[in-house]
């Protein structure tokens, strides 16, 4: 029996994920950081010119936090970048729980990857 945790409203608990490299942009972009909320599917997706802890902090604040708020959860996969200390300091200010998923057993694979923009 498979047990699942599921959200209690929307936007409580999101996943988030980088697409790329992608082809470069006029703005210079090659990458996407994708932010979907778990319980209602709703997508966002921001460009971004590199795939690095800072463009990822400012993309999550930017175009998530300051728009819906601040979730109560956070679910990434294990890329270095989503724990970095400005990630972290990031998550304590606003009292967001970070969550990894299993290398090979990704729950964010299944929900972010079957997405269309």
């Amino acid at each position: 029996m498979l047990i699942t945790d599921t959200p209690g409203a929307a936007f409580d608990k999101i996943s988030m994920d980088v697409v790329g490299p992608l082809p470069m942009t006029r703005n210079d972009n090659s990458y996407i950081l994708t932010m979907q909320d778990l319980l209602t599917k709703y997508s966002v997706a921001s460009p971004m010119r590199r795939q690095d802890s800072a463009s990822i902090a400012e993309a999550f604040v930017r175009d998530f936090i300051c728009i819906y708020g601040a979730p109560r959860a956070l679910l990434t996969d294990q890329a270095p970048t989503f724990f970095t200390s400005l990630m972290k300091a990031i998550a304590s200010y606003f009292k967001i729980k970070q969550y990894r998923t299993t290398a090979y057993h990704s729950q964010m694979g299944q929900l972010n990857d079957h997405t269309t923009y």
